[in-house]
């Protein structure tokens, strides 16, 4: 069992999106958790829970605003033996990506971190680094993703660092090199980074899982709840549904 978390902040259509495609994949070997941070929008927090009195989803809710670092490490700290995948809430994925992801991490047992392709991750992107657009060619996410999988299968390449958009984490890789430094990066950017410097520091690979593609919608509009909403708060404590 290993835990699929997305730190939510805004964006119900593309959190929709998120979730919706990630429940279509199927398979028993994740556990989906959501983690709230003190969402400015009752719709989605709404929807949220009813997701999580449904059983489908694992509800960790923020009472004050912590920033990405912040949720993914409450996130991290929920189940201390698991692997994760680090999923942003506005990106889309298709066909048995995690199964992929999860053979990648079989059959590389000294990677600390595996990133897929994408069409915005800097250096995972495709066809070209610098590419921001949508998803290219005319095939869609999940033709384009089918296609990655035939053609690519069972490839893997040595990264720098991964990309937090999708990323695989292994628990014995964070037991020794610790979760996202919160003090160093606030609410966020940059924090993945450090955590596959320090990764690689120890000995551990950051790899690139040439057979999945997965697509960032609103990436550069959802990642702003970063700066921090620090007016927000909800009554009493943090809660936690399942």
């Amino acid at each position: 069992m290993i835990d699929v978390i997305v730190p939510v902040y805004s964006g119900e259509a593309f959190v929709r999106r998120c979730l919706e495609a990630v429940f279509a994949g199927g398979g028993a070997v994740h556990e989906l958790v959501v983690v709230d941070d003190c969402s400015p929008e009752p719709a989605l927090s709404a929807w949220l829970d009813e997701l999580a009195a449904a059983g489908s989803i694992t509800l960790l809710r923020n009472a004050y605003n912590l920033g990405f670092t912040g949720s993914v490490n409450r996130a991290l700290a929920l189940h201390p033996q698991r692997d994760v995948v680090l999923l942003n809430s506005d990106t889309e994925v298709a066909g048995d990506w995690l199964a992929r992801l999860l053979r990648c991490a079989e059959e590389h047992p000294d990677a600390g971190t595996i990133t897929p392709f994408s069409n915005n991750a800097t250096i995972c992107s495709y066809p070209f680094e610098a590419w921001t657009g949508e998803v290219p060619g005319t095939l869609g996410l999940a033709g384009l993703d089918a296609l990655f999988a035939r053609t690519l299968a069972g490839v893997a390449a040595d990264l720098p660092t991964g990309v937090g958009f999708c990323m695989y984490l292994r628990r014995s890789c964070l037991d020794q090199v610790g979760l996202l430094d919160e003090a160093a990066f606030g609410r966020g950017y940059g924090e993945e980074n450090d955590l596959c410097r320090r990764a690689a520091k120890a000995g551990w690979r950051n790899l690139l899982c040439a057979d999945v593609f997965v697509s960032p919608q609103g990436w550069r509009e959802l990642r702003r709840w970063t700066g921090g909403v620090d007016g927000c708060r909800r009554g009493g404590a943090a809660t936690v549904a399942s």
